[in-house]
């Protein structure tokens, strides 16, 4: 029976099939007449199919893979191997669980609308389900996914023209256990429930019906497999049960529908046979003693087995250089979306644990960022000043990629920084990070042929092989300098059996070696690679190509631009630069508060998921969206800590210096204040809030807090009235709730150095009423205009922003702000020019140009002491509130944007513009990871020649939280809360903010990025961006303090009235402000008795004419609540000596971009010093700084390993 079909098929389920133009049914081979007439009525389900048929295999290699047959698809025989053609319980499993593989995820894809003939599915027919839950959602389409299931892979089977009886029960047999499949899933079906309820009650559920995980199903179907029951054919043409197969069962007229049934005995899969499409079980690791089917006795079929027993640990294997770890961040960080304040802590906390399990030879010399989908200037520089000498990727624009295999230089200098003269070597993967194609050697590759040796079998291919081998060899020879190369062996999910992979590749080393050509092959490591190809090329006068921009935008092919990653999922990336503000307070807030014990606990719980939502498929928005949902909850309950740490601190301050059991404040943070909800103070009538600052300079800001009143009496910690503002709420119907806040409430605070003020409210019936600010929808256009000491905005009739005036500079501005859509190209196949490309989670793809929302539906205009807006709502999906402060020298553009309409399932992505009169000539200048400015040209790549098949994608770049154009005497600088895709163009700043798509790229997300939102609707998103007009050599000054102001942005804390605030009025942890181009990077807990500190100089050399100079800092006795002993200087990732050190005392001095990191070891009693505010340090009765919780246990192991043995 041709199976070859099921192969063809499955090529379609990766990114990089089908490379031509025919339609995708006369590119599938095998397909029976009936199948064909389906696939060209439904093309579009056919990548499902291979998805489906992917994912079924997969799972059943799992299952399997400790069994003699172990679903292996060996000698490059397809998706299932000539194992389908037998008749035996491996053949019926395979059928079952390809038939449910192809059920399952087209009814997924009818759920997420990417087929054109299905949706959600219907609501069930049971109707009586009472008042606690009513069928609703969007369940996945079970009912059409089987009709598809069996109407395409059945239709084979009905057409066959059997000549023997066998044959017929073949066809019986196979559609049995293809529907029996079909019913396990159907008989799985899991109800989801959401509930809808005043704060979490659950008063009424919305359900609906979603589909087993493909992993419960192979679950069952192997416990099937284990009970299959044989059948023969019958006089009248029915499979019948076999009687002898009853024995020692309870005895059966006949199978149920969801029982396995096969004809044949199976072979015992010991030898390999191309035949039976197994390759043996010669140098499979058993387990000894074992009864399953792992066991040796089993596995290697009686045969016997060899022994080699090692003894070692983990920690002798890296001394020995074995094992050479690399990388060592918590993550592989992303490079486009990732702040570097993140990047810093998520590599500190990873090399932190391998030198503290492994030792010096545990600390990385190679970064290892294979997968990342384009890579920084200011991640090279990071990575270089934490020691690491050299840096690998896999993933580079497809122009550049071929502009360097031509002229030899895919390994390269890349200069870092120039301001630090940083640099880092860099190699570029020549394979991706995949094995050469026919050296895949695991269960879970797309083939495999291993080597088979043995003089005496047949299909001997060691010369074969070698050959194959030593072609790959010289291709990728013709693009190195020297006579290195490096060949990685692998892939994603390629890592089931090591003793595959060793096997064949022992044999690989050991043939190519023998054949005593010039090729010698070795296992090494990437730091041993790259010093060798630097001493060769030291001793062959070789010079290696340098690289001085950044690997931006990438591009996998001509239509395939990733910068759609750039905004995916744009409420989770604002979420975890939230979630970093608060780790920095509370890596503060323990060594302030001298915290301790489980404090260090809830301190490690939020390092670990802020780290882990660095990882290049998770703040980079590629994940699925069960898997977001798994993030976002991790990160919550890494964010909710800082509450636990807040309580715990305050408690200490409040308890004095001498008390040896301190209590805590109950405090509440308001996670929901950017939706104007703050359950805390619903129904309260006063409270106080503590206000945090984790900056090492005063803060002097207005915040904002939703509000329940409206009376407003706000005093400060002295008892004297605060100025505030207190305005009725914008109502934005898609954000409207049930404690969504009435007003808004703007207080003027005043916040010391790494400090907190505090602050009561009082809206109680004693306090003076204050009439709120109330909107002005109806003004004189002429009169709308908002202005504050620094500059003038000026609205035109339709309450359109169209002038800047700059006050300072005395000069007229025009400025336009507004809001567009792109439609995203949906498409869905392939073709051999890549037309076909889907606009999606990872590329961003326009199809044309953009289509303006046009003038704002609705406006109010509110006018207070310390706050203006302006508020502008553009349909029922855009809302707008532009908001100038009265002491701010920018303007904040606060959006809200969503639910995206779905009509006609069209995909939309947003972006705002700012237009200017500023002439900068298709010149702009873009962030790197937040630090270093990164000069941009439109339609111009610096190392390969720019094509312009995609004029708006391939000029947009990272945003990590900046972009700026400027020619001689003017600059505008635009800041974002989160990581933005952006670009420019002549007077213009364009910033792609959400996106609401209908179809996969096809780069492995599989699945359309359709975020429901909390209602199911869509998702509606709120942020801002920050701009800044005026004179360009003052740029600097403002856009370098407002970017570190708004990633460390003011902590609120709520305490409700009553709770003992003594001596919690304010406090600083500093004596003294730093310097305004000095940021306090990082204090956080070491050691027992040290402190990891980190200064940076944030301004680039030449910006500033006063603060891009050298500063000097002495911080001796900085610090209010200890004294230091003694200092060492560290590497950035503090987990190396600093090697070019020069540090005497605690004075030391910062160049423009650098940073300088610090061991404190502190003296074992601080002493008081005297502070700026009013509040006296605290002094700790202990060290007060216990040992780190993470410990990974390493434990000496005896590993033994048995080969089973082959028998001749």
């Amino acid at each position: 029976m041709d199976v070859s079909w099921w192969s063809s098929v499955a090529q379609l389920s990766t990114s990089l099939a089908g490379q031509n133009a025919r339609p995708i049914c006369d590119r599938l081979n095998g397909l029976s007449p009936g199948q064909s007439k389906i696939c060209n009525v439904f093309e579009d389900h056919m990548p499902a199919v291979g998805v489906g048929a992917k994912n079924a295999i997969q799972e059943c290699q799992y299952r399997f893979k400790s069994h003699r047959w172990n679903c292996s698809t060996p000698y490059n025989s397809g998706i299932v191997g000539p194992v389908h053609k037998l008749g035996t319980k491996e053949a019926a499993f395979t059928y079952a669980i390809l038939s449910a593989g192809v059920m399952h995820e087209v009814g997924r894809r009818c759920r997420q609308g990417l087929l054109n003939t299905c949706g959600c599915a219907d609501e069930p027919k049971e109707r009586d389900v009472g008042d606690k839950y009513a069928w609703g959602g969007c369940g996945d389409n079970v009912d059409y996914g089987y009709k598809f299931s069996r109407d395409f892979i059945d239709v084979r089977e009905k057409e066959r023209d059997p000549k023997r009886d066998h044959d017929q029960g073949r066809s019986l047999m196979n559609r049995r256990n293809n529907e029996a499949g079909r019913r396990i899933i159907k008989k799985n079906m899991v109800k989801t429930c959401k509930c809808h309820g005043v704060s979490g009650a659950c008063n009424l559920q919305t359900c609906w019906m979603q589909l087993p995980k493909m992993a419960n199903i192979s679950r069952i179907l192997a416990k099937k497999y284990e009970n299959a029951l044989r059948v023969q054919i019958s006089s009248r043409g029915n499979l019948q049960l076999v009687a002898s197969d009853q024995i020692g069962r309870k005895r059966r007229n006949r199978a149920v529908p969801t029982d396995l049934v096969y004809l044949d005995d199976s072979p015992d899969y010991c030898i390999q046979n191309r035949a039976m499409g197994t390759i043996g079980t010669e140098g499979r690791i058993c387990v000894r003693g074992s009864d399953g089917p792992e066991g040796c006795d089993s596995l290697c079929c009686g045969r016997g087995y060899n022994t080699y027993t090692i003894t070692t640990t983990e920690k002798k294997l890296i001394q020995n250089g074995q094992l050479e770890i690399i990388g060592g961040g918590w993550t592989q960080s992303d490079e486009a979306t990732a702040h570097y304040v993140d990047f810093i802590d998520q590599m500190t906390l990873g090399l932190r644990t391998l030198s503290d399990n492994f030792g010096e030879c545990g600390k990385p010399q190679a970064s290892w960022q294979i997968d990342p989908f384009g890579h920084s200037k200011e991640m090279a520089s990071l990575f270089s000043q934490m020691g690491f000498t050299s840096t690998t990727f896999a993933r580079q624009h497809y122009l550049e990629k071929q502009a360097r295999q031509n002229n030899q230089s895919m390994e390269m200098i890349w200069n870092a920084s120039d301001d630090l003269k940083t640099s880092l070597f860099t190699g570029a993967l020549y394979n991706h990070y995949v094995a050469p194609e026919g050296f895949c050697f695991d269960i879970r590759c797309a083939t495999v042929d291993p080597f088979i040796d043995n003089p005496n079998m047949p299909g001997n291919n060691v010369d074969q092989k070698i050959d194959a081998f030593l072609k790959k060899v010289y291709e990728q020879k013709k693009i190195t300098r020297t006579t290195h190369m490096m060949m990685l062996m692998g892939d994603d999910f390629n890592y089931m059996q090591a003793s595959m992979w060793f096997t064949n590749l022992d044999k690989l080393i050991q043939y190519t070696n023998a054949k005593k050509v010039n090729v010698t092959v070795f296992y090494s490591t990437p730091a041993c690679y790259y010093k060798a190809i630097q001493d060769a090329a030291q001793q062959q006068k070789i010079t290696w190509p340098t690289k001085d921009d950044d690997f931006f935008p990438y591009a996998s092919n001509v239509h395939a631009y990733w910068a759609g990653y750039f905004t995916s999922r744009p409420a989770f990336k604002g979420m975890i630069r939230v979630a970093s503000g608060l780790l920095q307070l509370s890596k503060s807030l323990v060594v302030m508060g001298s915290l301790a014990g489980d404090n260090l606990n809830a301190l490690q719980i939020a390092k670990m998921a802020s780290a882990l939502v660095q990882h290049h498929d998770s703040v980079t928005g590629t994940a699925r969206q069960d898997v977001t949902y798994d993030y976002q909850q991790r990160l919550h309950k890494g964010m909710s800590q800082a509450q636990t740490l807040i309580s715990n601190y305050l408690g200490r301050v409040q308890s004095g210096p001498n008390a040896t059991n301190p209590g805590n404040v109950s405090v509440s943070l308001c996670y929901l204040a950017n939706e104007t909800v703050c359950e805390a103070i619903v129904n309260v009538a006063s409270f106080q809030i503590t206000v945090f600052n984790t900056r090492a300079q005063w803060a002097n800001e207005t915040i904002r807090i939703p509000y329940y009143s409206s009376r407003a009496n706000v005093k400060g910690s002295n008892g004297t009235a605060v100025t505030k503002d207190l305005l009725r709420s914008f109502n934005i119907t898609t954000m409207l709730s049930r404690n969504y806040a009435p007003y808004e409430l703007h207080i003027a605070v005043q916040i010391p150095p790494l400090g907190f003020t505090t602050y009561t409210i009082d809206n109680s019936m004693s306090s003076p009423e204050t009439e709120p600010e109330k909107p002005v929808t109806s003004v004189d256009a002429t009169s709308v205009v908002m202005e504050n000491q620094y500059f003038k905005l000026i609205f035109d009739e339709n309450y359109v922003l169209t002038q800047y005036f700059d006050k300072v500079a005395n000069k007229m501005h025009s400025l336009t702000q507004q809001f567009s859509y792109y439609i995203g190209m949906d498409c869905s196949g392939s073709s051999s020019d890549n037309t076909l490309q889907a606009s999606g989670a990872y590329a961003f793809r326009p199809n044309g140009s953009e289509i303006a929302i046009g003038k704002p539906t609705a406006h109010a205009f509110v006018n207070g002491t310390l706050v203006q807006e302006m508020r502008q709502q553009y349909g029922d999906w855009i809302y707008q509130t532009i908001r100038l402060r009265s002491d701010a020298n920018y303007v904040e553009f606060d959006w809200v944007i969503g639910p995206i309409p779905t009509g006609a399932q069209v995909s939309k992505e947003v972006i705002t513009r700012y237009i200017s009169d500023i002439a900068n000539n298709d010149i702009f200048y873009t962030d790197s990871t937040g630090r270093q400015m990164m000069k941009r040209r439109r339609n111009f790549a610096a190392t390969y020649q720019y094509s312009n098949d995609e004029p708006v994608a391939g000029n947009y770049y990272p945003l990590t939280n900046r972009i700026c154009i400027n020619d001689a005497t003017t600059q505008m600088t635009v800041l974002t809360d989160r990581a933005e895709s952006g670009t420019a163009g002549n007077s213009t700043i364009e910033i792609l903010l959400h996106r609401r798509l209908f179809y996969d790229d096809n780069f492995g997300l599989g699945e359309a990025l359709n975020e429901p939102g909390k209602d199911g609707k869509g998702l509606v998103v709120r942020g801002s961006h920050y701009l800044i007009l005026g004179d360009m050599k003052k740029a600097a000054s403002i856009h370098r303090p407002l970017a570190v102001k708004l990633f460390h942005k003011p902590v609120v804390a709520f305490t409700k009235s009553g709770t003992n605030m003594q001596n919690l009025g304010q406090y600083s942890g500093l004596t003294a402000e730093l310097p305004d181009n000095v940021h306090l990077l990082t204090l956080e807990s070491w050691t027992n008795n040290s402190v990891l500190m980190r200064l940076e100089h944030i301004y680039q050399g030449s910006e500033d004419d006063q603060k891009s100079q050298n500063v000097t800092v002495d911080f001796g006795k900085l610090f209010a609540s200890f004294n230091i002993v003694s200092v060492n200087e560290l590497m950035l990732a503090a987990n190396r000596n600093a090697t070019t050190s020069k540090l005497s005392g605690t004075s030391v001095t910062l160049s423009p971009m650098q940073i300088r990191t610090f061991e404190l070891v502190l003296a074992e009693q601080p002493t008081n010093s005297t502070s700026t505010p009013t509040k006296p340090p605290i002094q700790p009765t202990s060290p007060g700084f216990s040992e780190r919780l993470l410990k990974l246990n390493v434990i000496s192991a005896v590993i033994v390993l048995l080969f089973c043995i082959l028998d001749l």
